[in-house]
């Protein structure tokens, strides 16, 4: 048709435009890394007092947060490499 625009670029070359990668990469290496933290945080809380625990929503919540850092990473095509 006379007028019509037809954008040159493919949905995921426009989304790789609007959201660099290095920013999911980004977001995923500090989710590693604040991960890591409540679990050891959870762990030293566990070997002050295993009585008074909070039903240890630090071990199992942080399972939950590495699988959704991993994921984000290989979104962002981060290697794991490089987080390590």
């Amino acid at each position: 048709m006379l007028g019509e625009y037809k954008n040159p670029l493919t949905p995921d070359e426009q989304w790789k435009q609007k959201y660099p990668t290095i920013v999911a990469g980004i977001f995923s290496a500090v989710q590693i890394l604040i991960t890591i933290a409540i679990i050891g945080l959870e762990i030293g809380s566990i070997l002050i007092d295993a009585i008074v625990g909070t039903v240890y929503v630090g071990i199992w919540a942080g399972v939950f947060f590495l699988f959704a850092s991993i994921s984000q990473a290989i979104t962002g095509r981060i290697c794991f490499a490089l987080l390590c």
